[in-house]
């Protein structure tokens, strides 16, 4: 299977997916996509990539010229962000390993030109490792459900000198057909963080 569009936002019921593995859904991934700038032939990593949704938008997005480093601690996901790209046929432009950040973005070669941060235990390290990481004028994006997370996102990315900061916060509400119609249902609040190395 393959994505035949030049946009983002797969629907979510083209992944593989299981109950316990985070998915990052459809609409959050078009505008994290939109918010970390993408173009062919860009270098990314993946933190925290769950069940590959993010990945594989980002594969999708670099092109054949470009690479895409995932990691998960959770052997699950790494598993299922390898089954997701085998479906989508993007493997031969991405790297998965499993690993928790920030330890295990030291083994990715060089340095990268965009990261997203879709879930890590030790924000305040991750961003800092990844800031030595990327490229000068590269982007980092996070995204989040609890206010603490991204509290902890706007504080460090200011310490760390990051430039043009930005929030944006998504709420959506999808239709759901009931007996006599469809009703809207709401999802979570997510709330989408990126700055610049300047």
């Amino acid at each position: 299977m393959s994505w035949p569009f030049d946009v983002p936002g797969i629907p979510d019921e083209l992944f593989v997916r299981e109950e316990r593995v985070p998915m990052t859904k459809e609409e959050v991934r078009a505008v994290v996509v939109s918010k970390m700038r993408l173009r062919r032939g860009q270098r990314v990593i993946d933190v925290g990539c769950g069940s590959g949704s993010t990945t594989v938008e980002f594969a999708n997005a670099v092109g054949n010229e470009g690479m895409v480093y995932a990691l998960d601690k959770d052997p699950k996901a790494v598993e299922l962000t390898k089954v997701n790209l085998s479906r989508f046929n993007l493997v031969h432009r991405t790297a998965v390993s499993l690993g928790e950040a920030p330890q295990a973005l030291l083994s990715i070669p060089g340095q990268v030109d965009r990261a997203f941060v879709g879930g890590s235990d030790k924000l305040r390290e991750t961003l800092t490792t990844l800031r030595s990481l990327l490229v000068n004028g590269g982007k980092v994006v996070v995204d989040a459900i609890l206010l603490q997370t991204v509290v902890e996102a706007i504080s460090t990315l200011e310490e760390l000198g990051f430039t043009n900061l930005e929030v944006t916060e998504l709420i959506v509400a999808k239709s759901l057909k009931t007996g006599r119609g469809h009703a809207m249902m709401a999802r979570n609040p997510i709330f989408v963080v990126g700055a610049e190395k300047p």
